[in-house]
């Protein structure tokens, strides 16, 4: 939920996110496959609120959302409905432009989600704040990172896109292992801020979800990091 990498490739692209969450969150969020809205959707669940982070229609759409809008918020006891499971709800709209225009998001924590529709590529990123909705249209041929303004100071997020710039200079990210080992492995050896992070006993980066697209086929890669595993799943996309 907390970090996030988008990379152009000729014929598709990677799309990658580190869940940064408390270990009392996470039982077994192994990717599933489930119906919404008639077509079906891969994603890890959250075993808590019962949503996502992550999730990718076979139809050709991929979601990502991530915690905060633009700088930290003020927490609140109770929301009308959680942002994993608002996520889910987007999937039964036709695009980011209807789905902006029509869905209520009063009640619901500031979020950022990241909209990727396939075929055409379509990149769009909404941020909520809890006043308004900011939608913003992005180049889908360049790369692009994100990191959650609830954990991450404007400082060290500016840090973060500097290691990917660094690592895009360097050659960049041909295949899903390389993006994956960026995920893992990128930092400077500070727990507090590095991609993989540990803040206290309970905080720390969960998992790294990452799906490869190439033509009308993908790779999801789940790696849970608390259970030492990883699990690979091949999707099928057939756009409408």
């Amino acid at each position: 939920m907390c970090t996030l990498t988008y990379i152009p490739l000729e014929s598709g692209f990677l799309f990658t996110s580190n869940r940064d969450e408390t270990i009392l969150r996470q039982v077994n969020d192994a990717p599933q496959a489930e119906a919404f809205f008639g077509h079906t959707v891969h994603f890890p669940r959250d075993p808590g609120a019962g949503g996502t982070w992550f999730a990718s229609s076979e139809r050709g759409l991929s979601l990502c959302i991530l915690n905060g809008a633009f700088e930290k918020h003020v927490h609140k006891a109770k929301y009308r409905r959680s942002r994993g499971l608002m996520l889910l709800d987007a999937f039964g709209f036709s695009d980011a432009h209807h789905f902006a225009k029509e869905y209520n998001f009063e009640g619901i924590e500031p979020f950022t989600l990241v909209w990727l529709a396939h075929e055409p590529r379509v990149l769009i990123e909404l941020r909520w704040d809890e006043q308004m909705l900011h939608f913003r249209e992005l180049d889908p041929t360049a790369p692009e990172i994100w990191s959650s303004s609830t954990l991450y100071s404007p400082e060290v997020r500016a840090e973060r896109r500097a290691w990917f710039e660094q690592a895009l200079h360097e050659g960049g990210f041909a295949k899903q292992d390389e993006i994956l080992h960026f995920h893992r492995f990128t930092g400077k050896g500070n727990k507090q801020q590095d991609l993989v992070m540990q803040r206290g006993e309970f905080l720390r980066t969960l998992s790294i979800s990452s799906l490869e697209i190439k033509a009308k086929a993908g790779t999801l890669v789940h790696q849970n990091l608390t259970a030492n595993n990883e699990l690979r799943r091949t999707i099928h996309y057939a756009p409408r």
